[in-house]
């Protein structure tokens, strides 16, 4: 089955006007460890990536997905750390600065606890793109997909200018 969080999307789809029939799995994408995730950097990598969403999305099916907006890129990644702990892991997450094309290069440091009490390092590094509404809608309408909800993180409602997560469904 479809998870709580999937299941309100798609409650409140419904409740715009966005009927939504059923979910897909994404299952077969975790399997192969393919995402397009926030990592696609390269403009024309994307715009791949959308027409061939778009060659093998079946009729009457929508293409859901979210972006951390060019807002959370320059006010909130670019330049800043953060820290945090949870039971068993302390981590820092340190981001560049934002540059011209709105990527920002993330490097995150894992110290997790061992059985042993001592700790082990795990680093992940990895950039990340916002791309402008305008770029994104464009990319999407040439691919032959029709954008027909652009929505804030967790309202539901048009996307605010402090929003840092963006929904698009299309």
């Amino acid at each position: 089955g479809i998870g709580n969080g999937a299941e309100k999307t798609v409650n409140r789809l419904n409740m715009l006007g966005i009927e939504v029939a059923g979910i897909f799995s994404s299952a077969g994408f975790k399997k192969n460890k393919t995402f397009l995730g926030h990592t696609v950097t390269d403009y024309e990598t994307l715009k791949k990536a959308f027409q061939k969403v778009s060659l093998f999305l079946e009729n009457d099916c929508l293409f859901i997905f979210d972006v951390n907006s060019v807002y959370k890129h320059k006010e909130v990644l670019s330049g800043n750390t953060f820290v945090g702990e949870t039971e068993d892991v302390f981590y820092t997450w340190r981001n560049s600065e934002c540059d011209k094309k709105g990527i920002v290069d993330i490097r995150l440091d894992f110290f997790c606890e061992t059985e042993d009490g001592s700790y082990y390092r795990s680093v992940e590094e990895f950039s990340e793109r916002a791309y402008s509404n305008e770029k994104l809608q464009n990319m999407l309408n040439n691919a032959g997909l029709e954008v027909v909800a652009i929505l804030g993180d967790m309202s539901f409602e048009s996307p605010k200018n402090t929003e840092e997560r963006i929904i698009y469904v299309a």
